[in-house]
């Protein structure tokens, strides 16, 4: 599939901004951090645009009459960031690519910026194909994957033509989803790197993996593993599949690592109930020699369910146990997922929090966090954030934690609670006065959320417990099989994390989703 496909052009974008000095506002302009262009694949995208245009004017020609009867028009358009015929004044351009970098990526920004200022993303009836944008002059489908204030862009060349009706159905475009993992993988490879080295190490990856812009890979793993690996001394006797072109040489060990993470909302009211779910990733890291099906049973101390496995693996069934049967590849990947049972009763930190106003600029918060007590004792960090939205400015704050620190900046406080509970209560609290400024206000942020103002508001907790999963998952190591027959050895991590942890203000408005109603079975009819 990759290499059916290809793309015209990669760009890397620090787009401008409007920085806040002590002489006051000054504009940072965009900068092209890195770009590739591809002549071949334009050349035959300008091909691709004379031939469509030349059957589209054939087209509508031929149904010319029809077309003055009922005022439609050739249902036909190009797809690979050529105009689309009949689209809002981009008719006559030959879709070339502005010869500056600097003039295209000016106008992928324009683009970027209308979506937000016209609130697209946050819309319920736009299709959620938030990398996917139109450009001036025509172009689409145009990929954008912003990662650390930057923008990863490519330009997908797609020759085909497809129906008017069916260009918002980008899932039947295989570009669109070739494209969108090109972008994690260079944005992979950019933040993966050292810092005064990262540009060279994208350089290397796009010449060696995506030569005259046709992908080959898109593993950087894959790519390191092939660029480093010495010239052999004599061809292998065996073909070796593309996804895997060097063997593994020396210890054989299969790594297991379990994921579980956690989402809960509590509102500490009696009409709504509190939420939470437990969802979990097995990642693996098979260093194995040769190309080997390697098999192995997943356990589970209370059921799960949902399981879903990676396209090189297959899952057996079983609701205690299940046996997994896979082919690895060189690099870590997501093995399996699954989830358990929603269980409210059930949470790994109880929470309560409470706040009111002090005073016209003031108000007083309680937050009292309680660890459940079969959850180990033991935390890689546990930290709370409470928000202040409504562009309220802190100026002052007295806190009294019974452990850790509070931080306070213009916009919230954070808590550092550290790596444990007091180990008799398992209980911690904070009680804490916030004071913000009467008269400024400070600029609206891109994540602020305009529900919460006043005592509509909420604090965000998050933490991670190292060698614990809630659902008990593991492996049995006695069950590990490779075939062809070889000795490995099986080791398994774990850990839980938040996904999102919300506690309302029990004193304010909170949002929730009522409980879907439940229909009764239709009774059998007696008469």
């Amino acid at each position: 599939l990759c290499q059916a496909m290809s793309f015209r052009g990669v760009w890397v974008v620090a787009p401008g901004h409007t920085a806040i000095s002590a002489r006051g506002l000054a504009a940072a302009p965009t900068t092209v951090l890195y770009s590739r262009r591809f002549p071949t694949v334009e050349r035959r995208a300008q091909r691709a645009w004379a031939v469509l245009s030349a059957s589209v004017v054939a087209s509508a020609t031929a149904t010319s009459s029809s077309a003055d009867q009922d005022g439609s028009r050739a249902d036909a358009s190009i797809r690979g960031a050529s105009p689309v015929p009949g689209g809002d004044g981009d008719e006559g351009s030959m879709g070339s690519l502005p010869a500056s970098d600097d003039e295209w990526c000016e106008a992928v920004l324009r683009a970027v910026n209308r979506r937000k200022a016209s609130g697209e993303l946050q819309s319920c009836d736009v299709d959620m194909a938030a990398p996917l944008y139109r450009v001036d002059g025509g172009f689409w489908p145009v990929l954008v994957t912003a990662r650390n204030g930057l923008l990863f862009v490519t330009l997908p060349n797609v020759e085909t033509s497809v129906p008017q009706k069916e260009i918002a159905d980008t899932v039947h475009i295989p570009a669109v989803s070739v494209g969108v993992a090109l972008l994690q993988a260079l944005c992979s490879v950019y933040f993966q790197a050292a810092e005064s080295s990262r540009v060279a190490e994208l350089r290397r990856f796009i010449t060696a993996e995506l030569p005259f812009g046709t992908p080959l890979s898109l593993s950087p793993t894959v790519t390191n593993s092939v660029l480093g690996m010495k010239q052999p001394s004599k061809l292998p006797t065996v073909a070796l599949p593309a996804w895997k072109p060097v063997l593994h040489k020396g210890r054989q060990v299969v790594v297991m690592h379990i994921k579980e993470q956690v989402t809960a909302v509590q509102y500490d009211q009696e009409d709504v109930a509190d939420v939470c779910r437990i969802f979990g990733t097995v990642q693996c890291k098979a260093d194995v020699e040769g190309v080997p099906d390697v098999s192995v049973t997943l356990q589970s101390k209370v059921p799960v369910h949902d399981i879903t496995t990676h396209p090189r693996a297959q899952a057996g069934a079983g609701d205690a146990a299940c046996k997994l049967q896979f082919s690895p590849p060189l690099e870590l990947f997501d093995l399996c997922s699954y989830k358990m049972v929603e269980d409210a009763s059930f949470l790994p930190i109880r929470a309560f929090y409470q706040m009111a106003k002090a005073g016209a600029n003031s108000v007083q918060l309680l937050v009292q966090l309680k660890l459940h007590k079969n959850v180990p004792n033991h935390f890689e960090f546990c930290d709370l954030r409470i928000p202040f939205y409504g562009g309220r400015r802190i100026v002052s704050h007295e806190s009294q934690p019974t452990t850790g620190t509070v931080d306070a900046d213009q916009r919230g406080l954070s808590w550092q609670i550290g790596p444990k509970f007091p180990a008799r209560s398992l209980e911690v609290m904070l009680r804490a006065t916030v004071n913000f400024d009467p008269k400024e206000i400070l600029a609206p942020e891109p994540d602020d959320d305009p529900f919460c103002t006043d005592q509509t508001s909420c604090a965000m907790l998050r933490f991670r417990i190292p060698d614990y999963t809630v659902s008990g998952v593991s492996f049995d190591a006695s069950s590990l099989s490779v075939f062809p027959p070889a000795k490995a050895k099986l080791q398994i991590t774990r850990e839980l994390a938040t996904c999102e942890y919300r506690i309302w203000n029990s004193r304010g408005k909170y949002r929730a989703c009522p409980p879907i109603p439940t229909l009764d079975p239709p009774q059998p009819d007696t008469a």
